[in-house]
């Protein structure tokens, strides 16, 4: 953000000709401007507040090129100060993804947000630079009165109309406008509104406003590069902005080689699951040649925070990869198997079951009121969803009824006594769950915000139902699912998967509902045809081609020869609907066939003698005619009147003198606002397919682009009840089959747990529980084992002893491995007899069932992959002699013969291989066929087999040494465990008693104190010498200045230490001192200053300059003192143990004269006690800091031990003391041996060269 400014000798209208490529004349001046000869503005508008004064109301009643001049010319007469600021001008990249209608939706929407609802005027061009497009909004400064323009200052008031003072009786004030302050908020908005266009118009890309510092990532942020900078670059010039990008682009080059892993934290800001090319791209943004990015991307992948959750897939006849491997990093992984987790508890809580007297009488009663039966398949749903378990999911395809299902699962809840509540993304969804299931609802965002201020926080038994889950990102999900589990409630999520995706990144409906199970309510009732529904089923199944093959086959698709004709039919069959009084609904994807289609309507409708007296109403759209009978959408939520964003309405009253309009709204209510507080709507007619989610209509019109995917044509053509149409044209699309490919594309987005099945993740999770330090489920077997034979042991023993006493006892059988089998995985509902269609198409499980009449030697082709790709791991490894390449090969084995999807397979085929020829052979003949060795073994065999074995010999060998691999590595880990365990086990007993510490720790973890993190810190910083220092000195130089200086020293001193835009309020101290006190001296009656009061004004810069300095100390040491109380009171939940007996005799060994000190010092034991000796140290240390002064002047020491008995505290000073003398004694005595050792060696040298 820059300022348009007279110091700098600019002019507002000169700059709002440039921007706009237009030609003005400055009607303060006089002076022209002519800029039309710039060629890639493609768009300007001037957007006004809603409640604007009637001379900005006249002025945008002209064109907008004389709108733009005569505004800024009436700004620059109004500003005739030397310093005056004409306006502040902000610059934005806009996304290249979107074309140049969508961009310009995307800024209009950004600027009715956050500029103009703040009262400020904005005037913005669109500039479509090559490689560069970007917007320019150039933004007022003061605000609009009835007059003319209002002050930039004016006094803060209080609720009822008063100024409010200070404590020292003075005013305050607040500032007009954009401030730097803005900047950080601007951002944030700026990445939500373009995060919102880009998921509706089809792109799965996330922006994320937040620098890399924010995300924790350490790499330097480019500048943006603006058109003056790059047109001076691209003529060979140079510019300082792309030299500097050029710098900060090597100096990141570094650092992602220094820190490889910076590039997976980067990708997965903006994804849960990616690709090797998903990697490679990033790497390119930040490497600087191919040496680099082939380094680069060696490292990353051999990183520990790389996870493979699924191998790639390769065609067994041409070896080409057919799916590429699948990744995702250990932060995220571990982030979204905590929702699984808590997915897991809520349904292992049993207390939510609703008794079927409580559930008839609520089913009974909504049956009675609505006038219909539900259907057995609601009913089952009903049951499902008041189960006992404390998570419900329900996949719910689109029009069979969701809500109808919800509204009885509320009723049966509130009879059983439990609150009911709803959640959704959008407030129309919201306004929908309240209205059809008559569930207390509210958005995610409002929850999210709730809760995190302490309010609205559930409580046990209470259920949440969270509807459209289909569309929450896995954050969100992560934040809905931990709230409800905390509070022991019962969620129940209610969705259609294959509906619009989540705006973020991750799926969670899909996973979760893969987890822990679901239920699927497929009876289509919103359709009444029979076919219509089928093709309704077939969109929600994912089978979207088959669904539009059937309506093409039954004539509801039309494609015409171009945009327009295919309009025009369009509108001609929506004309039909809607003069017969249907409910009738037009849908596009881009915002631009809207506008046209809404327009189009209008006159369709104007046409039959409707919609006349129009009155021309300004709207954040823009200027636009409305009337009578019009129907309209509002595009934002309003408080005041409860409307929603998506809700439609009727306009039935309209007062164009007042601008008061009267509208009845979809729902029923009669709502009147004002256009001029008020005009966040457009025509309604036709809407965009993401704001018809959730609705239902008699008849749909669908315009199709190439722009849609799968699930926006599941949303479109699931709308209607009786009929629907699907239009397009042959600019779009060359034939229908062109046009089911497009539509057909599937877009839905991943999470980590998609992947579970495969064992790439099953070695995740385990190294996920094993840094948890929970077992995997080999590990709980070998406790089973290990447990039933001591058991057994002690059995035998018990049962020898009676029969000592001649007792008869049972026999007791040996242990056998096989009867303790666990399986490898747990049933769910979807394992058991189920087929979930949710993360793939047709599954089955694979059994092998031997044939005992003959040995058969067939691979299937999965298997000839599973070796191709042992084949690749084993090449490599005999090629290249390092760690990676032995990991893989071992990787590759377990995944061949042990666990794997096809492992059962394998062993089978392996088994029968090894009945003939035995393991040492197979190894000692290699990889080529060798019949000499082979022949004594195959001679039996028929011919056909002795084929077959020899065609699949290099697969035997692979799967062979697959075996082999596994067998080495599981009998030396077998070894070194027991080594470990043993010699564990040893030094526990001999040294149990002597290194134990005390039971009550020296100094007690602390949890809770007096002071917030913040009053602490405040305490600290202002005591501080150096910050006092700097107060002093801007006091006396503000006391050279002011008459009244204590009391603005006061008032800046505390500004600066509590609230953040203490620099700006600063300069603009030194801009107007006037306003913030009495400056000394007088001022003659033609306003000129006596030589004390210049003598005041002339210091003023010093002061100013002090204050700055004041400012910058005392911020930088807040920052800083806060972090380290954090962390503080981080490390001071830990209590911090004595030294143990053995460490304090230590101690006194080497205070003794008479002590063999190198025999000690160097001893098992000693050594041993020098670390404990160490860490007692270094966790003092990190406790209090620097502790070589006086822990009685310690700050730190002091807060602790003020809750501590004077004996505790003395014991502490002691022990602390003594254990600091000790390590600096270790410290002395162990240079002083190794000096002396040094000086014996140097003499025998010595002695040696003498000889």
């Amino acid at each position: 953000m820059k300022d348009i400014s007279v110091a700098r000798g600019q002019s507002a209208v000169a700059a709002a000709a440039y921007r706009r490529a237009e030609i003005m004349q400055n009607q303060a001046t006089g002076q022209w401007s002519n800029y039309r000869n710039k060629s890639e503005v493609v768009y300007s508008e001037f957007s006004i507040p809603a409640n604007s004064p009637a001379w900005v109301l006249k002025l945008s009643d002209k064109t907008g090129r004389e709108t733009s001049q005569d505004f800024w010319s009436l700004v620059e007469n109004d500003n005739n100060r030397s310093n005056a600021k004409y306006a502040n001008e902000i610059v934005m990249a806009l996304p290249t993804e979107l074309t140049t209608e969508q961009n310009i939706d995307l800024v209009r929407e950004f600027v009715n947000s956050n500029l103009t609802s703040r009262g400020l005027v904005s005037d913005w061009s669109y500039h479509d630079k090559s490689n560069n497009p970007h917007v320019h909004i150039l933004v007022s400064t003061k605000p609009l009165i009835n007059e003319g323009f209002g002050t930039v200052y004016s006094p803060k008031l209080d609720s009822e109309g008063n100024a409010q003072r200070n404590e020292k009786g003075s005013i305050q004030y607040e500032r007009f406008g954009l401030g730097r302050t803005d900047l950080r908020t601007l951002r944030q908005e700026w990445a939500s509104v373009q995060n919102k266009h880009l998921a509706l118009n089809g792109h799965d890309i996330r922006v994320d406003h937040r620098s890399h510092e924010e995300l924790g990532i350490d790499l330097v942020p480019t500048e943006h590069i603006g058109v003056h900078a790059k047109a001076i670059h691209d003529k060979g010039g140079h510019s300082d902005r792309v030299l500097r990008n050029e710098e900060i682009k090597a100096i990141n080059n570094d650092i992602v080689l220094n820190e490889p892993e910076l590039i997976l934290q980067k990708l997965t800001t903006q994804q849960s699951v990616f690709t090797d090319k998903d990697i490679a791209r990033e790497i390119f943004r930040y490497t600087n040649s191919r040496k680099d990015f082939q380094e680069l991307q060696l490292r990353i992948g051999a990183s520990d925070e790389l996870i493979a959750l699924q191998a790639p897939v390769f065609d067994p006849v041409t070896d080409k990869e057919i799916s590429p491997a699948i990744y995702t990093t250990k932060t995220v992984f571990e982030n979204e198997y905590t929702i699984l987790e808590a997915a897991n508890k809520l349904n292992s809580n049993d207390t939510f079951y609703v008794s079927e007297k409580r559930l008839n009488s609520a089913t009974q009663s909504f049956e009675k009121a609505a006038g219909f039966s539900l259907t057995d398949e609601q009913k089952a749903i009903i049951r499902y969803s008041t189960s006992n378990n404390g998570i419900a999911t329900i996949v719910g395809y689109a029009g069979a009824g969701k809500s109808t299902v919800m509204n009885v699962v509320r009723e049966a809840y509130e009879k059983n006594g439990s609150r009911v509540f709803g959640a959704a993304l959008a407030g129309v969804a919201v306004d929908g769950l309240k209205q059809s299931s008559g569930i207390n609802s509210r958005t995610i965002a409002s929850w999210e915000a709730n809760w995190k201020n302490g309010k609205r926080e559930l409580k046990s038994g209470d259920v949440f139902v969270l509807d459209e889950a289909g569309m929450v990102s896995s954050d969100q999900m992560k934040t809905i699912i931990e709230h409800v589990s905390k509070a022991d409630a019962k969620l129940i999520l209610v969705g259609d998967h294959r509906q619009l995706q989540p705006i973020m990144s991750g799926a969670a409906f899909r996973g979760i509902a893969d987890n822990v199970g679901y239920k699927e309510l497929t009876g289509i009732i919103r359709q009444r045809v029979d076919y219509q529904r089928q093709a309704s089923l077939l969109l929600a199944e994912g089978q979207t081609s088959e669904a539009l093959n059937g309506y093409n086959q039954t004539g509801h698709i039309h494609i015409k020869s171009n945009t327009d004709a295919s309009h025009t039919s369009l509108i001609s069959d929506w004309s039909k609907s809607w003069q017969a009084g249907g409910d009738a609904l037009i849908l596009a994807h881009k915002n631009i066939d809207v506008v046209t289609l809404n327009r189009l309507a209008r006159q369709e409708i104007q046409s039959h003698g409707g919609l006349a007296d129009e009155v021309a109403i300004t709207t954040s759209q823009g200027t636009d005619n409305f009337a009578i009978g019009d129907k309209i959408i509002f595009l934002q939520g309003d408080f005041k009147t409860g409307l929603r964003n998506g809700t439609t309405a009727f306009i039935t009253a309209l007062d164009a003198d007042t601008n008061q309009i009267t509208v009845e709204a979809d729902n029923g209510n009669t709502v009147e606002f004002n256009s001029l507080r008020y005009n966040s709507f457009t025509h309604g007619y036709a809407q965009t397919v993401h704001k018809s989610q959730g609705k239902t209509v008699d008849d749909a019109f669908v315009y199709a682009s190439n722009s849609m995917d799968a699930q926006l044509t599941y949303v479109a053509l699931t709308r209607h009840r009786n009929n629907v149409g699907l239009y397009a044209s042959n600019t779009d699309f060359k034939n229908t089959d062109a046009l089911v490919s497009a539509l057909s594309r599937d877009r839905q987005k991943s999470v980590s747990f998609i992947h579970s099945r495969t064992q790439d993740y099953a070695d995740a999770l385990k190294d996920f529980m094993d840094r948890r330090g929970v077992g995997s489920v080999s590990d709980w077997k070998q406790s089973l084992i290990t447990t039933l034979s001591t058991w057994r042991e002690k059995l035998t023993s018990v049962a020898q002893r009676l029969k000592d006493y001649g007792v008869n006892t049972l026999h007791i059988t040996p242990l056998k491995s096989q009867a303790l089998e666990l399986p490898l995985k747990v049933d769910t509902p979807l394992s058991v007899g189920a087929t979930n269609d949710l993360i793939s198409d047709k599954r089955h499980e694979i059994s092998v069932v031997p044939n005992q009449n003959a040995i058969k030697f067939d691979l299937s082709d999965e298997l000839l992959q599973v070796s191709n790709r042992l084949s690749h791991a084993f090449d490599h490894a005999d090629l290249v002699d390092m760690d990676k390449a032995r990991r893989n090969v071992i990787t590759a084995s377990r995944n061949a013969v042990r666990g794997g999807l096809h492992s059962t397979e394998i062993n089978s085929f392996m088994d029968n291989v090894k009945s003939i020829i035995p393991m040492q052979d197979i190894l000692k003949v290699g990889k080529e066929f060798d019949p000499q060795i082979l022949d004594k073994h195959l001679a039996a065999l028929p011919i056909e087999d002795k084929a077959q074995i020899e065609n699949y010999w290099p697969h035997i060998h692979n799967f062979a040494r697959a075996e082999m691999s596994i067998g080495q590595v599981e009998v030396a880990s077998l070894v070194q465990t027991d080594l470990k365990e043993n010699a564990v086990v040893a030094d526990y007993a001999k040294g149990m008693d002597r290194w134990h510490s005390p039971d009550i720790p020296l100094i007690p973890g602390i949890t809770m104190f007096k002071e917030s993190i913040e009053q602490s810190v405040e305490r600290i910083v202002k005591s501080n010498p150096s910050v006092q220092a700097f107060e002093h000195v801007a006091r006396d130089h503000l006391a050279n200045t002011f008459v009244n200086a204590p009391a603005v020293g006061d008032m800046f001193i505390e500004h600066i230490q509590k609230r953040d835009n203490a620099l700006d309020v600063i300069q603009d101290l030194g801009r107007n001192p006037a306003t913030y006190g009495d400056i000394i001296g007088k001022k003659s009656f033609i306003g000129r200053a006596n030589s004390e009061r210049q003598g005041a004004l002339d210091n003023l810069p010093i002061a100013v300059s002090a204050l700055t300095d004041y400012a910058q100390r005392y911020t930088t040491l807040k920052g800083n003192v806060t972090v380290q109380e954090t962390e503080f009171r981080e490390i001071i939940k830990t209590p911090t143990p004595e030294l143990s007996p053995l460490a304090l005799q230590f101690i006194e060994q080497i205070k003794s004269p008479d002590t063999n000190f190198e025999a000690v010092l160097f001893s098992q034991e000693g050594k041993i006690a020098r670390s404990e000796i160490q860490e007692f140290v270094s966790s003092v240390q990190a406790r209090f800091g620097d502790f070589s002064e006086d822990l009685s002047s310690n700050e730190r020491f002091t807060r602790i031990s003020a809750h501590m008995e004077p004996e505790a505290v003395e014991k502490i000073v002691t022990q602390l003391q003594t254990a600091v003398s000790a390590d600096s004694r270790v410290t002395w005595l162990s240079n002083s041996i190794s000096q002396e050792h040094a000086y014996k060696q140097s003499q025998e040298h010595g002695h040696g060269q003498d000889l």
